[in-house]
């Protein structure tokens, strides 16, 4: 059973591919992805959170310490890039199960049942 994405949302920009943050190298937002089994309805969203080291320092102290989880970290905005790897990481989550795969995927973004206990 393999991941694919079957949607793309996120709330403070609607139209990501036409996206271009000012400045380019300092920005952040949070990501909603729809993904499921391929070959098959349904979805389950998985959320992270997209930004550039220069936000990051701007946001916290330079003696602080953070745990990167759910984060993805660019240099720049390039949307095609940035799905790519994306995309390029899921076709590395698959499993017998939803459930495992679904905690693969959860290593990239915040998996909407990943509290939950496994069936």
């Amino acid at each position: 059973m393999r991941a694919v994405i079957k949607s793309i949302h996120c709330a403070d920009i609607p139209d990501l591919e036409a996206y271009y943050p000012d400045p380019p190298d300092n920005f952040c937002f949070y990501l909603e992805l729809g993904i499921g089994p391929k070959g098959s309805i349904g979805e389950e969203i998985f959320g992270l959170t997209i930004c550039t080291p220069q936000w990051l320092m701007d946001q916290y102290p330079k003696d602080d310490v953070i745990v990167g989880r759910h984060h993805l970290i660019v240099f720049e905005y390039d949307y095609k890039r940035i799905m790519g790897k994306i995309e390029r990481f899921l076709r590395r989550c698959d499993a017998d199960t939803w459930h495992e795969v679904g905690l693969k995927v959860g290593e990239l973004g915040h998996w909407e049942f990943e509290n939950l206990k496994k069936p």
